[in-house]
């Protein structure tokens, strides 16, 4: 399945409140060293993996917990059929995701979120460079040399749907502070 993307996704007003809640002084952010993995076995031509991992995050839906601020995005999830005419079994975790520039140039390690079938759906917040990279090749694919499929640059009120088993990478900003997207975790019904 080659992603499918679509802009503006949700209504503006609403990205625009959901950015004012995620930007906001209170709003919680956490650290994790290592935010796609603790080990690179992979090589792709033109694409620099950082041995820089670290990145932010805030888990919205994990598990059986949620975040303050999931009513806020239950509208966001209620749009996705609809958006990408698919049926949803369930979404299993949602989650944003937050990197700022670290004085180096690249891309985290290429991973699968979860090693079942599933989807993936990427809602930028924000204008931003730090592409979202997604290689030919699956999960099957545990070590050795990557070819890239697609290359996409974050934009705000983009949406990205993608089979989860495919390879990908997120990037770093170089040129804007930040980069702001959420990941969510879903099962569409056969």
């Amino acid at each position: 399945m080659q992603p499918i993307i679509i802009d503006n996704f949700l209504p503006s007003y609403y990205m625009d409140l959901i950015n004012e809640t995620i930007k906001s002084p209170t709003f919680n952010w956490f650290y994790h060293e290592s935010i796609s993995g603790w080990d690179n076995k992979y090589t792709a031509e033109g694409i620099n993996f950082l041995d820089n991992q670290q990145g932010f995050y805030h888990n919205i839906l994990f598990e059986d917990s949620t975040s303050f601020i999931f009513d806020l995005i239950k509208p966001m999830f209620a749009s996705i059929p609809s958006a990408f005419d698919i049926e949803i079994e369930s979404i299993f975790r949602a989650r944003l995701g937050f990197f700022i520039p670290n004085g180096q140039s690249g891309s985290h390690y290429p991973h699968v979120d979860y090693s079942f079938d599933h989807k993936v759906l990427l809602v930028y917040t924000e204008d931003s460079d730090g592409d979202t990279i997604f290689y030919n090749e699956n999960n099957e694919t545990t070590e050795g040399e990557l070819t890239v499929a697609l290359r996409n640059t974050p934009k705000k009120n983009q949406a990205v749907l993608f089979d989860g088993l495919t390879l990908h990478s997120s990037s770093i900003p170089e040129k804007h502070t930040t980069r702001t997207a959420f990941n969510i975790n879903l099962i569409c019904k056969k």
